[in-house]
């Protein structure tokens, strides 16, 4: 199934958006690097939901805007987003930063929301969960980390000009947003009790990027939070084992 690039315009900046499929909306905010990438996982959704997928100001195809600069700034901006697609309530699901995004607005306004999937959300740290520094590694670092599997398809030598640019623009986005230096909220945890809708947290078994022992500081403070584990996957299980975490994500929606 083939996505629909569709823009929005929220207050005054272009926002692409990938759509695809039929049914209750499932509003998805994708991985730091992943802006404009619909694999596998996000089709198998869109079987069941209609499935939207906007780009993070800055994150994409377009610069930074001159407001952005800091998470709040970003929750703001996904206000207004779900204000501009109805004013029902959300399926909203997160990956990685995204989950961060989404526990956010989780917190902030729960009446919004339907349902809550997080895959190992970026947001919360401990002492021992501490997320390493991203921001001093290459691409091909970066992979290693994150996937249990690297293909090595993404060397420096074989990654163009013009990516090399899009990767260090992310980069500096995702520092002006959310660096401190452990890309987390330390006023999140605080106030996660008010996220009382259904929530799944979803956690590679191999996630080397963010420890899975991190979902239980997660679980601590939501009332209605669950864990899932998926096997043989790392940080990005929707990239490496798309059918069972598409298959987690659908059961629980159901």
């Amino acid at each position: 199934m083939s996505a629909k690039q569709s823009d929005l315009e929220i207050n005054g900046i272009t926002v692409p958006c990938l759509r695809g499929g039929e049914g209750r909306q499932l509003l998805v905010l994708h991985a730091e690097f992943a802006a404009g990438v619909w694999g596998r996982f996000h089709d198998l959704l869109a079987e069941r939901f209609e499935v939207i997928m906007p780009e993070h100001p800055g994150f994409g195809r377009f610069e930074r805007p001159d407001w952005l600069d800091g998470m709040p700034d970003l929750v703001y901006h996904y206000l207004e987003l779900l204000d501009r697609l109805g004013s029902g309530q959300f399926n909203l699901l997160g990956e990685s930063f995204g989950g961060w995004i989404a526990a956010e607005l989780a917190a902030l306004v729960p009446e919004r929301l339907r349902s809550l999937v997080l895959i190992a959300p970026m947001g919360v740290s401990g002492p021992r969960a501490q997320t390493p520094d991203i921001f001093v590694m290459n691409e091909a670092q970066r992979r290693q980390l994150t996937l249990l599997r690297p293909d090595g398809k993404s060397s420096g030598a074989e990654t163009s000009r013009q990516e090399l640019e899009r990767q260090a623009r992310v980069k500096a986005t995702l520092a002006r947003v959310g660096w401190n230096p452990y890309l987390h909220d330390p006023r999140l945890p605080h106030w996660l009790h008010r996220a009382r809708l259904p929530c799944l947290l979803l956690w590679g078994q191999a996630d080397r990027f963010i420890a899975p022992e991190t979902a239980e500081l997660w679980l601590q403070r939501m009332p209605n939070a669950r864990l899932r584990t998926v096997e043989h996957a790392g940080h990005f299980p929707q990239l490496e084992q798309p059918e069972e975490t598409a298959k987690a994500v659908m059961e629980f929606l159901a």
